[in-house]
């Protein structure tokens, strides 16, 4: 199989679809502010990588479906995500009661689970 490389900003996860898995990267961003001077990215283009033998030439192809992912991509292309090194899902009154000598994936995750 041929091997690609990709440049990323930042990897937003892994999508479970019905009968793929897919690695999306965070390919295009720009800059929409800066919060305390770190800078926060508006995200303006994914790749979505299969981790079954199909490759982005498979669904590139006119004898085959168009890829299973593609309302999720226009959505994660839409502008309307952002991502930054600053903690943007605590506010800035919750991120001073935290406990700053836990490691950052740690602090406050049991909202989360």
């Amino acid at each position: 199989p041929m091997l690609s490389s990709y440049s990323a900003h930042g990897i937003m996860g892994i999508l479970s679809l019905a009968t793929e898995s897919f690695l999306v990267l965070i390919t295009a961003c720009t800059c929409a502010g800066y919060i305390k001077n770190i800078p926060v990215y508006k995200i303006t283009g994914t790749t979505f990588l299969s981790f079954s033998s199909k490759n982005e030439n498979y669904y590139n192809s006119p004898n085959h479906p168009k890829p299973p992912y593609l309302n999720v991509q226009k959505f994660c292309n839409s502008g309307l995500l952002y991502f930054s090194d600053y903690d943007l899902t605590n506010t800035l009154q919750r991120q001073e009661k935290m406990d700053i000598d836990k490691p950052q994936w740690n602090l406050d995750a049991s909202r989360f689970f």
